[in-house]
């Protein structure tokens, strides 16, 4: 399981440093991949920032290993715009 958080984790700091957002605050990215077990990995994210600066990050991801075993993950976090946080 923290494989799949770290991948996670990943996919969203490569998301943030790609800077890909749209004209309301928000971006999103997502991508599907063989693994070397023999099945697929599947990971998401998105990210969010309001005029006022406060700001969300979600991130998901999805392994199997080709014997119909599967594992998944989810993380969220957010931060207002006065510097409170939570996730």
């Amino acid at each position: 399981m923290n494989r799949i958080l770290n991948i996670t984790g990943i996919a969203l700091l490569l998301f943030f440093a790609a800077g890909q957002a749209d004209a309301q605050g928000r971006a999103a990215v997502r991508g599907t991949r063989a693994n070397s077990d023999g099945g697929v990995t599947h990971v998401s994210g998105s990210a969010a920032q309001t005029p006022a600066g406060g700001k969300v990050a979600r991130g998901r991801a999805v392994r199997s290993d080709g014997q119909g075993n599967v594992v998944g993950g989810s993380a969220a976090a957010g931060q207002t715009a006065a510097g409170g946080t939570a996730g």
